[in-house]
């Protein structure tokens, strides 16, 4: 079966971050579609606190754009920071961090998670989008 949309096109891969010795792991999924360049990554869900507002923004994207559209490489996180978005907070609690200023982090410090998304996503991409949410005011 051939895929009609983006979506349908994707493989997605679940990567897991440790939340703590008693509550195990949350994974982080990326889905990828598509092959060359350009490599363009879209992610979401910085910060936990934003609501799902902008990871159904890149789905309706996805729904909406046809595979012959496609043209490169296409890299999705919806929630790149499933850690923050558990816990209904801006960071994650276990380090307090805002990985929008630690991205692409350090595998041994408290920026791990920041390593953990930049290791998995292509080590060279040509364009990386951010989906927030709309300011109020």
């Amino acid at each position: 079966m051939t895929a009609m949309n983006v979506r349908d096109g994707l493989t997605w891969r679940d990567f897991p971050l440790a939340v703590g010795a008693a509550a195990g792991t949350l994974n982080l999924r990326i889905g990828g579609v598509g092959q060359g360049k350009p490599v363009v990554t879209v992610t979401a869900g910085v910060h936990g606190d934003e609501g799902p507002w902008s990871a159904r923004a890149i789905h309706q994207m996805l729904e909406r754009t046809p595979m012959s559209d496609l043209i490169g490489t296409l890299r999705v996180v919806p929630v790149s920071n499933p850690l923050a978005m558990e816990a209904d907070a801006r960071c994650a609690p276990l380090d307090v961090l805002d990985l929008n200023r630690v991205f692409p982090g350090n595998p041994n410090r408290e920026s791990r998670h920041g390593h953990q998304r930049s290791r998995e996503e292509p080590r060279r991409q040509d364009d990386e989008r951010r989906i927030r949410r709309a300011q109020s005011g």
